[in-house]
């Protein structure tokens, strides 16, 4: 779960299946993006899956400040750069705390309220390399494979009739140039599920003003969401190490031939007499004796006299 040490009591968490994702620290790039970005800044990246459907979850608890100017929380969630969702959480509330899913549009044909849950949707590339498209594509991968939550401290002017929406197309497949990712190892976009009916929305909407003071949001809350390959490449999680292979098993003698046992025995014999050739050729060719000592006057042994031995006398102590 996502959190700032400059705004506590605010979190933001991305969930699949009513869970929590693992997330893992960014990069050093994304590092030196936020030690130089203009208001605290939160990342991570986290792993998603093909078609697989997602929520973000925002909170806001008692740890928060409320005491300045009774202002109100305003989280906007923006999602491969596009505005999707904005909640509003005041102190005294018994909900501070949401999940959002997806959009809620109204269909013309059927007449009803539809709501399209957010899925990862797996980005293909194509080959056109005409310099409008490039260029088109280049502002989608800018912000493609990131969700983000702006918190801001707002003052409630009243309630109003609500406007009309930020534009939202729906989409069931991204496709973008090869030329617009420039190597980027960023592999999912955005999509949104077919629909399923809900009951009518609230037509009721909050009016607002930024606190001046803050000069924009007093957070940022970022995800990057990418395939296990992409955060391998991306040395976000380390490359899974190949398995050594197995060492050759050995023959048993029960499943050898004959001819195999007496090749193999052959080859021990011819080792075993080389062994024994090179330890005769180690022998020295001449054992001289203890007694016998060159003569440097001439190329002869001179045979040593033997030295006399010393008898040991005694007295018979039974003479007289």
């Amino acid at each position: 779960m996502a959190i700032l040490e400059d705004v506590p009591g605010v979190e933001v968490t991305v969930q699949i299946n009513g869970q929590n994702v693992t997330e893992y620290p960014p990069n050093q790039e994304e590092l030196e993006a936020m030690a130089d970005a203009d208001r605290p800044t939160a990342c991570s990246y986290i792993e998603c899956h093909d078609d697989t459907e997602f929520a973000i979850r925002i909170a806001a608890s008692s740890d928060y400040n409320w005491g300045f100017r009774d202002h109100r929380l305003r989280l906007n969630t923006y999602i491969d750069g596009k505005y999707v969702h904005g909640k509003l959480f005041r102190q005294h509330s018994s909900q501070r705390s949401a999940a959002v899913k997806g959009r809620e549009l109204y269909c013309q044909r059927s007449k009803q309220w539809l709501l399209h849950k957010f899925e990862f949707s797996a980005v293909s590339t194509v080959d056109d390399s005409s310099k409008e498209r490039v260029k088109d594509d280049m502002k989608i991968a800018k912000h493609l494979g990131v969700i983000e939550v702006e918190v801001s401290r707002v003052i409630h002017l009243g309630r109003r009739a609500r406007g009309s929406q930020h534009s939202f197309t729906r989409k069931d497949k991204i496709e973008v140039t090869e030329k617009a990712l420039k190597g980027k190892a960023i592999s999912h976009g955005m999509s949104t599920s077919v629909g399923e009916i809900v009951e009518n929305p609230t037509l009721k909407s909050s009016q607002v003003d930024d606190i001046p003071e803050d000069d924009g949001p007093i957070g940022v809350f970022r995800f990057h969401y990418r395939s296990r390959d992409a955060l391998k490449r991306e040395m976000i999680i380390p490359r899974s190490l190949s398995p050594s292979p197995d060492p050759p098993s050995l023959p048993s003698i029960e499943t050898m031939s004959q001819v195999e046992i007496q090749r193999l025995a052959q080859e021990r014999l011819d080792q075993m007499r080389r062994e024994n050739e090179v330890k005769q050729e180690r022998k020295p060719a001449m054992k001289r004796e203890p007694d016998e000592f060159m003569d440097l006057t001439g190329n002869s042994l001179v045979q040593r006299s033997p030295k006399r031995r010393r008898q040991a006398e005694f007295v018979d102590l039974t003479d007289d």
